[in-house]
């Protein structure tokens, strides 16, 4: 959050630096979904990093296994601020902890879960992530709508939260809030740095402790994707 007059209200939990720091142990496994993309014939349009990290019991099981590779807490963060530069959607414990089991850093063009949500219009409250307590703010006297660039913020946007109009001749980016998940890599890439951080929600808005989702027996297999799973949360949707 370099780009932000509230630097001072990131939390331990929300800043990277404090994330790798407490990693005692941490290994990097190779992306099965990025893996089955390029088994496909594709290749991910975000990224070529494989950014799938587990630590702690997790990372002894894949070491015990003889698959991963262990990274000092520098190679954790130098991976975590490409991804992050690179616009890839964290996947991290919606606690206030800097402990995980793991994270990943997805993109809409290869999880497995995140594809054919986007694919079937799954409803976003829906999907069972959660925003961040960030959201961007442009300064219109600073954007000019990329109008040189061809890899623009609103290209780079894994939610589609960003719009480039043209205002009175000008052209200029607009974030629709209600899309954006916060993940601030609009703000990181911005070459105007026009794009600002802003902290929009309280501390409270990220839980203590991770939320059990499915109690017994209202427990459903989250690995459901595709029409199955558009099908299932329209049974279960209130509206």
């Amino acid at each position: 959050l370099v780009l932000s007059s509230d630097r001072d209200q990131i939390q331990p939990w929300e800043d990277q630096r404090e994330i790798a720091g407490a990693a005692e142990l941490c290994v990097e496994l190779s992306c099965a979904c990025r893996r089955q993309t390029s088994g496909a014939g594709n290749r991910c349009k975000r990224t070529t990093l494989e950014a799938c990290l587990v630590f702690g019991r997790e990372a002894e099981y894949a070491l015990s296994k003889g698959i991963g590779r262990i990274l000092s807490n520098a190679e954790l963060l130098a991976i975590m601020e490409q991804a992050s530069y690179e616009g890839l959607g964290g996947s991290y414990i919606n606690a206030r902890t800097t402990q995980a089991r793991d994270l990943c850093y997805c993109c809409d063009c290869c999880c497995h879960l995140w594809l054919p949500m986007n694919l079937h219009n799954i409803p976003q409250k829906y999907r069972g992530w959660a925003k961040s307590r960030w959201e961007p703010c442009i300064n219109p006297d600073l954007c000019n709508g990329c109008v040189d660039k061809n890899n623009s913020c609103a290209d780079r946007c894994l939610w589609q939260a960003i719009e480039i109009t043209s205002v009175n001749g000008i052209l200029r980016a607009f974030i629709d809030t209600d899309k954006c998940w916060g993940c601030g890599s609009c703000a990181l890439r911005c070459p105007q740095k026009a794009i600002e951080m802003k902290c929009v929600r309280p501390v409270e808005w990220v839980p203590e402790t991770l939320q059990n989702l499915h109690p017994y027996p209202e427990w459903s297999p989250p690995r459901i994707v595709g029409e199955t799973l558009d099908n299932y949360l329209k049974k279960r949707a209130p509206d």
